[in-house]
């Protein structure tokens, strides 16, 4: 699978379920301090004792043993008053963090197995500027053979790969207070997550860097065969019900209620409208999508996420859907705890190569969709999709590559 889960907190919503499985203590989101995109998340207003953080599943729904690659950006406004955990890999079946990183009141971040440290302290942190914070947990290797690692930058700060886990992890949470710190000072941001494990060919390993924004759709693309909310006939302009930033659910959605492979399709805003340059490098484009139904107890709501480089190019789909459910889930299935990607494509399907912001075949011209994949008439409810992509900064030509030193971030 490689690519697991991203977020760059693009959806604007702490809700349980809509961008993370839950939140807990209050965390916000900041449409000010961002580092891409147009929202990250915040941690602050911190209560003495009381866990503030949001939280995802990382694998299939039980505790696995990996190797997992973790990305998240950190922002330091203002530093804890002590040691304070804010980064964290626990078990579903004991809830004991196997992996736990700690910033100190001096900047420094601390690499823990539950509250054995790991290797050395990193070298303080600045306030105020982004920095990769990366960490690698593997427990194939079994006792005495598994592996911690933390980086910042691409630079290790603490490893070791001689480590007994006493279990596999599930959970992946950010924030701070996380093990009951009684602290109530402290502020700082998180933003451009990914996981990966070690599946696939792609993004196989660290994440590295990478940029997160969401292309929401902004036109009609080659198909348009659902119906609005309202029931009223498909149209053209079936995109604007599933256009909006944090979903609406069933305030505005379309829906199939016919039989046959019925499909959407629409157009998104364009490399240039997210501030993507042509010489930047696209990494992976995910689909992003909130869906559901009216019935826990119909079956036959099945259906799959589709993408294209440019209208009548090659297909890409994703896992067959199974949107079985009264609500609204932003899943794969109906395991609503579980949120992954629907699709990730790594490589334009048409060209075979990696995605390029600009030309024929391109994230200018792509078209992200949707298709049934039956002939039961229960009816299938999309409120929300957008074209996550994650791109890396290019360098012009004949201008020099500096590479960011710890403490200087971009």
């Amino acid at each position: 699978m490689a690519r697991l889960w991203s977020s760059g907190f693009e959806i604007n919503s702490v809700t349980n379920g809509v961008e993370f499985r839950e939140t807990a203590g209050s965390p916000t989101i900041s449409s000010t301090t961002v580092r891409s995109g147009g929202f990250a998340g915040r941690i602050s207003s911190l209560s003495a004792g009381t866990p503030m953080r949001f939280t995802n599943w990382i694998g299939s729904g039980g505790d696995d043993d990996g190797p997992f690659f973790l990305r998240v950006y950190l922002r330091i406004a203002t530093l804890p008053s002590a040691d304070n955990t804010i980064i964290g890999m626990r078990s579903v079946i004991t809830g004991d963090y196997v992996l736990n990183v700690k910033l100190s009141s001096a900047g420094v971040l601390k690499l823990y197995n539950g509250v054995v440290q790991v290797g050395s302290f990193s070298a303080a942190l600045s306030t105020d500027v982004w920095y990769r914070i990366e960490m690698k947990l593997d427990r194939t290797g079994g006792v005495g053979a598994s592996e911690l690692t933390a980086r910042i930058d691409g630079v290790n700060f603490a490893s070791s790969s001689a480590l007994t886990l006493a279990t596999g992890i599930a959970y992946l949470d950010f924030g701070g207070n996380m093990l009951f710190e009684v602290q109530t000072t402290g502020d700082w941001f998180f933003d451009d997550i990914g996981i990966n494990d070690s599946t696939g060919s792609a993004q196989t390993s660290y994440p590295g860097e990478g940029k997160i924004i969401h292309a929401k759709p902004n036109a009609a693309g080659d198909n348009n065969a659902w119906k609005h909310d309202d029931d009223t006939a498909a149209d053209t302009n079936n995109y604007t019900e599933c256009d909006e930033v944090t979903p609406d659910d069933a305030t505005s959605y379309v829906k199939r209620v016919d039989t046959g492979s019925l499909i959407d399709d629409y157009n998104c805003q364009s490399s240039s409208d997210m501030g993507i340059a042509a010489i930047d490098t696209i990494s992976l484009i995910a689909i992003y999508l909130r869906a559901g139904a009216t019935s826990a107890t119909s079956t036959n709501r099945f259906a799959r996420v589709r993408i294209k480089s440019a209208s009548g190019a090659t297909v890409s789909t994703g896992d067959l859907l199974d949107w079985s459910v009264n609500g609204w889930l932003t899943t794969t299935d109906t395991a609503a705890t579980i949120l992954h990607h629907a699709h990730v494509s790594y490589t334009d399907p048409t060209t075979t190569v990696a995605w390029t912001p600009t030309g024929t075949n391109s994230m200018d011209n792509m078209q992200v969709g949707f298709i049934n994949e039956n002939s039961s008439t229960n009816e299938i409810r999309v409120t929300t999709i957008h074209a996550m992509v994650e791109y890396v900064l290019g360098v012009a030509a004949n201008q020099p590559y500096t590479k960011t030193l710890l403490g200087v971030g971009l």
